[in-house]
């Protein structure tokens, strides 16, 4: 009598054990079939052909049951947790950080190998305790933002703009950020290496699926957006003391490309070559970039695939080496007079500290009258309310270049704070043919409500 008890216990509770696994019509047929020998056949036939055996699956949701939900019955895999847990089973390795004066409580799990997923390099998925309560929650880097993962507290809510798009940069140097927490921003950038926006997303509906992940036949859409760890970019980089007393980094990109290679420095700068090669080619790309002190991430896309690559820029000394007067520097030189205090005044100008970005925009202009310090000054002066002056200096960098990125947003901005819309749109849809930003694209449709 007890073991019929217990026979008949497991047979109500197994459509909801394997309910993340089994879809509709096999439900369907399930529930339609009539004596309990009929069903004890279907559940052993069930797993034949599924990546997983009977023992290895329920072994699993007992475990997520326990650890990530009430323990009832099919309970965890409710979870983006335990529906990770079920699909991939145990994490290579696993970085916690369930406190800290920047960040909620996150989680990062590791998986080195995903079968069914034709990715060669290191996965790695981040969660987080949304505004530091309640369950876990699934990070995406397409459809999340940096926000979700800062504290809740007064502090954190003042110390970026509510329309500033904040990046990776933004959080390591303004928040000061310990070593031990530089992995949660490096995975809230990306599920793993070589990986570009849709194509996150894409894998985080396969691994979140145990139904996906279980399936022999499963389709490997992610194979036109993933690049193998022996064809990533070689990176390097030396770093060098400029004549006004900067720092300069000459990086060196050593890769095989196309089409199109980018190199950007999200908040910082950004520099787009175009290649136009009949067939990949190996390219040696080296650039020059102007940064403060701090850490940084400089993304790299070659035709369309990115990898980010950290760099740590040292405080000026005195026996840091000068930089070479005779660098050979291939495709962009950033080489325009006034370069390194352009780029410094936008790294002042982006934390906040605004008489040094006024010091170095004005820097650039007494060596030269070039778009991008009189585009930085234009923002300091619109922002301190002088308007005119602003739109003045905005003019004066478009003669200089019409097609001038920020200096047509910049426009836009001043030309809205005049209530004239319309044409502020206008300078808008010009600046987004240049280049897609979302906080561009965002400012365009708040004009067009």
């Amino acid at each position: 009598m007890l073991f019929a008890s217990i026979s008949s216990y497991a047979a109500d509770t197994w459509l909801e054990r394997v309910a993340p696994v089994i879809d509709g019509p096999e439900r369907a047929r399930y529930l339609s079939l009539a004596t309990e020998d009929e069903r004890a056949s279907f559940r052993e036939a069930f797993w034949e052909g599924k990546a997983i055996t009977s023992e290895q699956y329920f072994a699993r949701v007992t475990y997520v049951d326990d650890q990530y939900g009430s323990s009832r019955p099919g309970s965890g895999a409710n979870t983006d947790q335990g529906r990770i847990y079920l699909a991939l089973g145990a994490p290579t390795a696993m970085h916690r950080v369930p406190s800290s004066r920047i960040f909620v409580p996150t989680e990062i799990w590791y998986y080195d190998h995903v079968p069914g997923l034709t990715y060669s390099s290191r996965l790695q998925l981040l969660f987080y305790r949304p505004r530091d309560t309640g369950l876990y929650k699934l990070y995406s880097p397409r459809l999340n933002t940096l926000r979700a993962l800062l504290l809740p507290q007064a502090g954190m809510r003042g110390l970026f703009g509510v329309n500033d798009e904040l990046n990776a940069n933004d959080i390591l140097n303004q928040l000061n950020v310990p070593p031990g927490e530089q992995e949660i921003v490096d995975a809230s950038m990306s599920v793993g290496r070589g990986i570009t926006g849709s194509g996150n997303s894409e894998i985080l509906a396969l691994v979140a699926s145990p139904r996906a992940m279980f399936n022999r036949k499963l389709v490997e859409a992610t194979r036109s957006r993933v690049r193998f760890a022996e064809d990533r970019p070689k990176f390097t980089y030396q770093q060098y003391a400029t004549p006004e007393n900067l720092v300069a980094i000459d990086l060196q990109v050593s890769t095989k490309a196309q089409n199109r290679l980018t190199i950007e420095v999200p908040g910082v700068d950004l520099y787009e070559t175009n290649l136009g090669f009949d067939a990949p080619r190996p390219v040696v790309y080296s650039q020059r970039l102007f940064l403060l002190p701090g850490r940084y991430y400089v993304q790299v896309m070659v035709d369309g695939l990115p990898d980010a690559f950290p760099v740590e820029v040292s405080p000026l000394t005195a026996d840091l080496a000068k930089l070479p007067a005779d660098a050979q520097l291939t495709y962009r030189a950033n080489l325009f007079p006034g370069a390194a205090w352009s780029s410094a005044g936008r790294q002042y100008a982006r934390r906040g500290q605004v008489d040094q970005a006024r010091t170095c925009f004005r820097n650039a202009l007494s060596q030269a009258r070039t778009p991008g310090p009189l585009a930085g000054l234009a923002q300091l002066e619109a922002a301190a309310g002088r308007l005119d002056a602003g739109r003045a200096l905005v003019e004066e960098a478009l003669k200089l270049d019409a097609r001038h990125f920020d200096s047509l947003v910049t426009l836009a901005a001043i030309t809205a704070e005049f209530q004239d819309y319309a044409l502020a749109a206008t300078y808008l849809e010009r600046a987004l043919a240049i280049r897609r930003t979302p906080a561009v694209e965002a400012m365009l449709k708040q004009l067009r409500k």
